[in-house]
């Protein structure tokens, strides 16, 4: 059997379990549907599933295991619910772009930043406690600058990821594009992870940090009725509650840090919003509006 058929049994095993628990025999006629749809023979027996299965472990983290109540199977979850998810798309996304090769019309791919290279090595550095020397540069220094930190966790935004630690030079957390990163030496020096070090964006919509001690401000946004569901499916922030819902929009609340990149997402669905509360982000998003018409007139 070829890698490719492989690789769709695999990918559709993900996808079926994804969905639902099912039966061997259920996932067999699945496998059949996708075979008639791939061109390849996809249904297997009870032995090659269970090697699959333990295929996927080893190589995606993903666990599926099965109920012996009712002979379903079904996609265990793990502690961290966003992570097994994302390790999910992960595996579509590569068998996807595998299928796709030869077929560069079939796909169009947005521009992403990069950098995911260091990926690796800085995961590694993180979870060993190992400080990291890395040639950084910013877009608002003219050369790039050795940085010598200790590497906390990554943290994703916006098609970019970033490495948050402690700047040993200043003694202060900071945040590091990977894309702005041109060389990463992983030393052999070891330091202490702090308590909860991603509570450092806890609170906080993007790749800003709270100002300080400043605390979380509630904030309440109206969308209109062409916005609410696509801000019901993707929230803003994981502290998002609906306050009301009607035919004309969505009222909700959201406990953040009035940060620049916060002030700019509400910025970008013009007037599909309207500020509500507090009085201070009211008067900030009218004053950038006022600004914005400025340049037309």
């Amino acid at each position: 059997m070829s890698k490719v058929e492989i690789n769709l049994r695999q990918n559709a095993l993900i996808n079926k379990l994804k969905q639902k628990p099912a039966t061997l025999k259920e996932i067999n006629a699945y496998l059949a549907i996708q075979s008639e749809l791939s061109g390849c023979n996809l249904t297997v027996s009870t032995r090659t599933i269970q090697r699959d299965i333990a295929d996927i472990l080893t190589t995606y983290g993903i666990s599926i295991v099965c109920n012996k109540s009712n002979n379903q199977y079904y996609i265990e979850n793990t502690e961290d619910e966003v992570f097994n998810t994302r390790l999910i798309d992960a595996y579509n996304t590569v068998n996807a772009l595998k299928a796709g090769v030869g077929y560069a019309d079939c796909m169009v791919f947005e521009q992403y930043a990069g950098g995911t290279e260091y990926l690796h090595g800085i995961l590694h550095a993180i979870k060993n406690r190992l400080q990291l020397h890395i040639t950084h540069h910013s877009y608002y220094e003219v050369i790039p600058r050795l940085r010598k930190i200790h590497p906390y966790f990554l943290k994703e935004f916006k098609g970019r990821w970033y490495v948050v630690g402690k700047d040993i030079e200043i003694a202060e957390m900071r945040t590091f594009a990977l894309d702005r990163i041109k060389d990463v030496e992983i030393t052999k020096k070891t330091f202490v992870l702090p308590k909860q070090p991603t509570a450092y964006f806890g609170d906080s919509f993007g790749i800003i940090a709270k100002d300080g001690d400043s605390k979380p401000i509630k904030v309440v946004l109206w969308f209109d009725s062409e916005q609410c569901k696509y801000v019901k499916s993707l929230p803003l922030h994981k502290s998002q509650k609906i306050i009301s819902e009607d035919k004309n929009g969505l009222t909700i609340t959201l406990f953040v840090h009035l940060t620049f990149d916060f002030v700019k997402e509400i910025l970008s669905y013009g007037e599909k919003v309207k500020v509500l509360e507090p009085q201070q982000l009211v008067e900030n998003v009218k004053d950038r509006f006022k600004r914005a018409i400025a340049h037309y007139e």
